[in-house]
């Protein structure tokens, strides 16, 4: 059973900013999968975006060619560009400290997996929303990339494989569900000592109805 969680408590207790500086935009993190931007914008013209962001924010560089990291997962750092959500990158981190992957059919009462890594002694947890969003934390941190409402999945601690700790999920057998996506996040911690908690990119996946056949993820 899936748990709501008061994104005022989360954000409050991740450390989320209370107050934007009102001359110089913070330092803002966020890991994920670097896309060309494949559209048109009202603001600022974008190059680029991160993969299961769906418009909540964009990305351009007017220092580094961000075209030499698409397709890859990576930590991005920067700052808001101008009003428009649209954030000027200006360093790049690979790999970054934490990814989450996902595999799966997407069909109706089919199992996925989501892995949350790096693995080792480590904590993990992982969120599920139905829409993207962009809560800047710190450059630590990173970001949070889910939209309101969203639920806490599960929590894990142990030691894990180097690929990192998997999550295993059914999709409901609920038609209404189809062509619905379900957007993922997670986050990581080493444990034994503590260390720094940090944001992974989000992953989705579509519902694609029924299928003939429910393979078995195999990330």
């Amino acid at each position: 059973m899936l748990r709501l969680v008061s994104s005022v408590l989360l954000l409050s207790a991740l450390g989320a900013p209370l107050a934007a500086q009102a001359t110089d935009p913070p330092e803002v993190a966020f890991t994920g999968v670097v896309q060309k931007f494949p559209g048109v914008s009202v603001c600022v013209p974008p190059t680029h975006v991160l993969a299961c962001s769906d418009g909540a924010f964009f990305l351009m560089s007017s220092t580094l060619d961000l075209d030499l990291y698409v397709d890859k997962n990576v930590k991005l750092y920067g700052k808001q560009a101008d009003s428009c959500p649209i954030y000027d990158i200006h360093a790049v981190e690979s790999p970054p400290p934490a990814t989450l992957a996902i595999c799966g059919t997407g069909g109706l009462g089919c199992p996925i997996r989501l892995r949350s890594g790096p693995g080792g002694i480590s904590m993990h947890a992982l969120w599920a929303s139905l829409k993207p969003g962009l809560v800047p934390l710190n450059p630590v941190k990173g970001s949070f990339l889910l939209g309101e409402p969203f639920f806490l999945v599960g929590l894990t601690s142990g030691g894990f494989p180097a690929e990192g700790a998997p999550f295993d999920l059914t999709i409901p057998s609920n038609p209404i569900l189809t062509g619905v996506t379900l957007y993922f996040q997670s986050a990581r911690r080493d444990i034994g000592p503590a260390g720094p908690l940090n944001f992974a990119n989000a992953a989705c996946i579509e519902v694609v109805g029924f299928v003939f056949v429910c393979h078995t993820p195999d990330c």
